[in-house]
This record gives structure tokens, C-alpha cells and sequence, in this order.
């Protein structure tokens, strides 16, 4: 990923960043390492001043994610209404600039309302108010991104502005949110943008590049750049964690300059120019809830863009899954096959559930199974198999369908479900009419020979018949 290509496209709506976080513990992300939330509180102006955040959905199955634009109902948490962004608008571009999804209001008659409240519930956000003084005009909406590149972009009604609070939230499908950048206006004086992050339960801390970028947005045609931002990043009791500071990435030791430039690197990152006044640098972070605060040296103020970016592998395998077999004979004894295949780390052993669905029934139509499917440790795929069952009542094809479930121990690809069949086939029946040869004459001898081959074809009844012998 090229610099000019990278934020040309975060400020266009071609957007190349992403990572899930949010100001409080989530509940809802579906794999256990992973980022389960991001959010960013900021000033919200007009023009080129609106905020605009940039995410990255990797490659797996579609990811849903809860999206919202929140201001008046920021007044719960000790804000001046007059200070918030009265009726902000929620815009979600993918990465060709195409409006994919917008909402005014969030309790607007074309939102599923039933489906956003299950989401924020699930997703441990705080509900939005249902008043008009409360941020009723508040934003949100569900989606379902495919993989590729998209903004989420806030702006106010009528041209307004205010401080604004964009989150996004991971909710479910293998795909991971790899980076995430936010561009917002530092207000001078005393005001800071904040951005929070949670890192979901796992077995390790997650190591991230965290960058303000201010500097380097001049370089790139940004106008209004704050000249020198400075970050801090906070754990969920407001201290500043060892190590969590940055004001100039470059002015540390050679060794330490070397890796955050090769950390640039890895997350293709645009660079900054050695000796910036940008603000970068690369932590491990243990699970929790984070706020990375941004602020400008002396109280200045200006545009500024703050990423964080997930340099740590993935350590999960995805699953997924295919019919091998794709179709037996409903009175025979070969099974339907279904083989289920996983990539990336297969060092160890695990117990991938799934359900089946469709005309054909467990118990009916094929030998019940248990809904688990165990990979060896080492092993790359595993099999189901359906054996059918013998159903004298059914004379019709049935169809059985797998469908992978999703949990915290292997990601699930985008074949995630199979189908098969049990046929059904009654037998083959031969005819052959019998007469005798031509060189036997005054005969009128005739008769009918039939072979009935059983569906298992090991077996046949065989029927001869003569007339006028």
C-alpha cells in the first residue's frame, strides 16, 4: 500500500485502515483475539473538517459490525449539551466512494429496530436516547461488510458542528478488522481528540502501531494540519501506561527509530519523514479498555489522523467447508461426505460444531451424528459423514445442509456451508422382447425376458416368459 494512495483514500472515502475499539469492554466480538471495538471522540466541523474514519475488513467471511454516530446523548457522561453535535449523519463509503449505507436518526421506521437493539445490547453499548434532548437524533446503523476497504464518515445536519463520538464495534464473522484511522480536528487550547480501543480477551497481549499524524498530512496537501501532536494512551483507570507516550516518533534511540519505521512497513503504513514532529510508536498491549488521548504541544490545534493498526498474526485457524460426497443413494449404504478443511495454525487440536438443516432429517433419512467435527492436532481437514437410512415412505430426493458455527477457538471462512443428497432409486429394469431366429420357420413362438437389478446393484430378479412354444 503506497503513502498517496493510503490517505488519498482515507480522506476521499477510498479508505485504507481499520481496527475495531470502543471507550468500554465489549461483549460481542466473536473471536477471542482480536480488537473488539474502536471509537473516537472529537470535535466535528464542516467541509473538510467532518470526521472521518477508515477501516479494513481482511479476507474471511463477511463481518458485521455496529456502527453509530453519537451526540447529544454524550450529555449522560458529564458533556455541555451546547457543546455537542446536535443531529450528526452517519455515512458508510466503500472503497470505490460509493455510499453503501446512511442514517439520520436512529430510531427512523427504515431501521430494524428490533435487530439494532439485540446488536447494542450484544455489543455491552450504551443505549442512545430517546428524546430529542437526549440524542434521539443520534445515529446507527448494522452492517454487513464484505471484505475491502470503507469509511464511516460524520457530519451535522444543516452544516452543524459540535463534539461527536463515532464507534465501531466487531460483532461477528471471521474476518478481522486489521487497521483503523480517524481524521478529526484537535481543538486548540485544551481540547484533545480521543480515540478508545478494547482488546478482547485472549491468551496474550496484541502488539499495535499507534501513530498522530499531523506533519505529515501538510506533506500529503492536508490543510490545517496540527504542526506538533502529541499522544498519550490510558489503561481503564485514567493512568497513562509505561510506555504509552509519544510527541516526535524519530526522537528516541537509532535502534528504537529503525523499528517503528519498519513497523510502518508491515502495516503499509504512508511513512513520516525522520525528524517529524508526527507522534508514533509500537506497544503490547494486554486485554482491556484503552483511550489513546491526542492533544497539540503548547495547546495548539489543528487536522490531525490517529491509526492504530494490529501487527500481531493471526493466530487462529479458519474453517471451512465442502461436500466431498455430494450425493448417495437413500437405499444404499454409502454416505454423503462432507469434508471440512482448515488454514493458517493446525498445531492444535479442535472441536468445530455445526448443524444440518434441509428436507432430508436426522434420524429419518440418515444416521443422527453428534454436531462435532474433531481436528487432530496437526490435521488440515476433518469428515462427516451421513449414512443414510433406510425410508420406505419417502420416494423423493432429500437435501441435507451443513452450516459451520462460529466460535472463540477457529474463525469460519466465507464456505461456511455445504449441502448433499440422499436420491432416490428404485432399481433398474431391464426389457428385452424374445423371438426366434430367422432360420426357424413355422414358429410363432415369442416371449419377454426382464431383469429387475436391485439399488444396490448386487443383487437381481430375472423373469423369462415364452407364448406359443
Amino acid at each position: 500500500m503506497k503513502s498517496m494512495r493510503c490517505l488519498t483514500s482515507i480522506f476521499a472515502g477510498l479508505v485504507s485502515a481499520a481496527l475495531l475499539c470502543g471507550p468500554q469492554l465489549a461483549s460481542a466480538a466473536q473471536y477471542d483475539q482480536r480488537l473488539a471495538n474502536l471509537s473516537t471522540r472529537g470535535q466535528i466541523g464542516t467541509g473538510s473538517n467532518i470526521m472521518i474514519t477508515g477501516f479494513v475488513v481482511n479476507e474471511g467471511a463477511p463481518k458485521k459490525v455496529l456502527v453509530r454516530a453519537v451526540g447529544y446523548s454524550l450529555a449522560r457522561f458529564g458533556l455541555a449539551t451546547s457543546t455537542l453535535l446536535a443531529n450528526p449523519t452517519l455515512s458508510i463509503y466503500n472503497g470505490d466512494g460509493q455510499l453503501v449505507l446512511q442514517n439520520d436518526t436512529w430510531g427512523a421506521a427504515d431501521n430494524d429496530q428490533a435487530v439494532l437493539t439485540a446488536t447494542t445490547a450484544a455489543a455491552g453499548a450504551f443505549a442512545l436516547g430517546t428524546t430529542t434532548a437526549n440524542g434521539s437524533n443520534d445515529a446507527a446503523l448494522v452492517a454487513t461488510l464484505s471484505p475491502g476497504t470503507y469509511t464511516a464518515q460524520v457530519s451535522g445536519v444543516g452544516n452543524t458542528s459540535g463534539i461527536g463520538l463515532l464507534e465501531v464495534y466487531d460483532i461477528s464473522g471471521s474476518a478481522r478488522l486489521i487497521n483503523l484511522s480517524t481524521r478529526a480536528v484537535v481543538a486548540a487550547g485544551n481540547g484533545v481528540l480521543i480515540s478508545g480501543l478494547v482488546i478482547a480477551p485472549s491468551t496474550g497481549p496484541r502488539r499495535l502501531l499507534i501513530r498522530a499524524a499531523g506533519p505529515a498530512l501538510t506533506a500529503l496537501g492536508v490543510a490545517g494540519a496540527i504542526a506538533d501532536p502529541v499522544f498519550s494512551i490510558y489503561n481503564d483507570k485514567s493512568v497513562i501506561i509505561s510506555g504509552g507516550s509519544n510527541d516526535n516518533w524519530s526522537s528516541g534511540t537509532a535502534a528504537n527509530t529503525a523499528a517503528v519505521s519498519a513497523a510502518f512497513a508491515k502495516a503499509g503504513a504512508f511513512p513520516f519523514a525522520e525528524g517529524s514532529r508526527d507522534a508514533a510508536l509500537v506497544i503490547d498491549l494486554n486485554p482491556g479498555s484503552y483511550t489513546i488521548q491526542v492533544a497539540g504541544v503548547g495547546g495548539t490545534g489543528g487536522v490531525s489522523l490517529v491509526e492504530v493498526y494490529d501487527l500481531s498474526s493471526e493466530t487462529l485457524s479458519t474453517v471451512g467447508v465442502s461436500a466431498s460426497v455430494a450425493a448417495a443413494d437413500a437405499r444404499g449404504s454409502s454416505p454423503v461426505v462432507f469434508t471440512l478443511s482448515r488454514t493458517g495454525d493446525v498445531s492444535k487440536a479442535i472441536a468445530v460444531g455445526y448443524t444440518l438443516s434441509g428436507s432430508a432429517q436426522s434420524g429419518v433419512d440418515y444416521v443422527p451424528v453428534s454436531g462435532v467435527a474433531n481436528f487432530a492436532a496437526g490435521a488440515s481437514t476433518a469428515t462427516v459423514s451421513l449414512v443414510p437410512k433406510t425410508n420406505g415412505s419417502n420416494l423423493n430426493n432429500r437435501i441435507a445442509t451443513l452450516t459451520l458455527l462460529a466460535n472463540n477457538s477457529y474463525g469460519v471462512g466465507s464456505n461456511d456451508t455445504a449441502s448433499g443428497s440422499f436420491f432416490y432409486n428404485s432399481g433398474s429394469l431391464f426389457i428385452s422382447n424374445l423371438r426366434t431366429p430367422a432360420t426357424v420357420t413355422g414358429s410363432t413362438a415369442y416371449g419377454t425376458g426382464t431383469i429387475q437389478l436391485a439399488p444396490d446393484e448386487k443383487s437381481a430378479y430375472i423373469n423369462v416368459a415364452f407364448s406359443n412354444l
